[in-house]
């Protein structure tokens, strides 16, 4: 006859695992597959929420840009005194086409047309009473009387016939503004006269920023100094030669 058990030794039963009910899914595995599926949904979310904010900074963009251009050009004092600057429509791209390609003639003749149109705008300033404050590439300079404004598109047909390519201008009372004015005409798509008025840097700027680009009106005013004039003139070409 065998001896009674020991209540401690009685035989462990396994213990049954828990019964999901039929339809249900443990919660860890419900975690397990959805977490990756919900982290992937937001990422996806966020980047179309950029995107639209992106897509709506742009169109704002363009509406204040638009009203902006649309403000009519300041009124003139007769006797009042402008400076007047311009520059090149792609010529400068083609010269660089020709340098790499070692073209020597179209070289040459690409520059002797670029230094045509330079010196004829110099020269439609000093036929207007004007000074010459500068020239060098397919850029220049001059100051003259408000009444010579008149005659810019004219000058700009000239140009277009002897550069055969179309030029922008910009027209301030300050150089500053009248460089900011000419910025802002190549920004615009090129081959226009730009007035520099009190909307000009605003426009400037943002149509930088939605280019990603450094404030063009703070890169300028950096390397002028307003009110010195013709005495930075030269200071202004130096600048220009060796940012491009």
């Amino acid at each position: 006859m065998s001896a009674p058990k020991d209540p401690s030794e009685t035989d462990q039963q396994p213990q049954p695992e828990a019964q999901v009910p039929p339809g249900e899914v443990a919660s860890e595995t419900v975690d397990q597959r959805i977490g990756p599926a919900l982290e992937l949904l937001k990422k996806i979310l966020g980047s179309i929420d950029e995107k639209r904010k992106k897509e709506q900074e742009a169109a704002e963009t363009v509406q204040i840009t638009e009203e902006l251009q649309a403000q009519p050009e300041p009124v003139l004092e007769q006797n009042e005194l402008f400076y007047v600057s311009m520059d090149g429509d792609h010529i400068g791209n083609e010269v660089m086409r020709a340098e790499l390609t070692g073209d020597e003639q179209k070289i040459s003749e690409v520059s002797s047309r670029i230094e045509t149109g330079t010196a004829a705008f110099i020269q439609w300033g000093l036929n207007n009473a004007g000074k010459k404050i500068q020239s060098g590439g397919d850029e220049g300079m001059v100051k003259v009387p408000s009444l010579a404004l008149d005659g810019i598109e004219a000058f700009r047909e000239t140009y277009k016939g002897l550069v055969d390519t179309t030029v922008t201008i910009g027209v301030g009372r300050t150089i500053p503004e009248s460089i900011k004015a000419r910025h802002l005409g190549k920004l615009r798509g090129k081959n226009q006269v730009v007035y520099f008025d009190k909307n000009t840097e605003q426009e400037l700027n943002l149509r930088l920023a939605s280019k990603g680009e450094e404030n063009e009106a703070d890169k300028i005013n950096e390397a002028i100094a307003p009110n010195q004039d013709e005495q930075i003139a030269k200071e202004y070409s130096d600048w220009q030669a060796g940012a491009k």
